[in-house]
């Protein structure tokens, strides 16, 4: 649906302006061109309509093997233990609304970094690319602008784009935060 499928763009583009739609597909045909020639370079998040102009969605998981979380959206309950089958992170009716969007795509963040957390092997590998600042953000190495010393044991913490918001290292992360980044912090020693 050209209209649902606007809707939540636009959705998404409110809730984070940063966020990049990879691709907009419209039948199950597309779809399976799409991931067939992109098996390895899943998005970050899929969101699959289940009703499609030629078919379910469903049908996409008898052939590919999605690593991604899937966020289900819908204007029928019916489909719920299907999704549940084919472990979707999400289920959301239509028409959606804000609150339930980013209440979904904080769960499939949260899901994330509780595999980081909790994989033993990647607890050896060298830092990683994301670190939770705080429960409600979550950064990436390459979004960090620069960084001050807040107060004796505080970190501030400058994102590009800018938020509107002041970001500060709590003295409990800081030590963490400072093994993440693979070393000291200036003024920190």
């Amino acid at each position: 649906e050209k209209l649902a499928s606007a809707r939540l763009i636009r959705m998404l583009n409110e809730l984070n302006p940063q966020i990049e739609v990879v691709a907009n597909l419209s039948s199950l045909e597309e779809a399976q061109q799409f991931f067939a020639q992109n098996k390895h370079s899943q998005a970050d998040i899929l969101f699959f309509d289940i009703q499609l102009g030629d078919g379910t969605s469903f049908e996409l998981f008898d052939r590919f093997k999605f690593e991604s979380p899937v966020i289900f959206t819908t204007a029928y309950d019916q489909f719920a233990l299907p999704a549940i089958k084919v472990r979707a992170s999400d289920y959301l009716l239509k028409p959606i609304k804000m609150e339930e969007l980013d209440q979904a795509i904080k769960h499939v963040i949260e899901l994330a970094v509780h595999k980081l957390e909790t994989t033993p092997e990647k607890q050896d590998e060298p830092p990683e690319t994301y670190f939770r600042l705080n429960r409600r953000l979550i950064v990436h190495l390459k979004a960090i602008d620069d960084m001050q010393v807040y107060s004796k044991s505080r970190i501030k913490i400058n994102l590009k784009p800018v938020l509107d918001e002041e970001i500060l290292v709590s003295t409990e992360k800081a030590g963490s935060f400072k093994r993440w980044l693979g070393g000291t912090i200036p003024g920190m020693e």
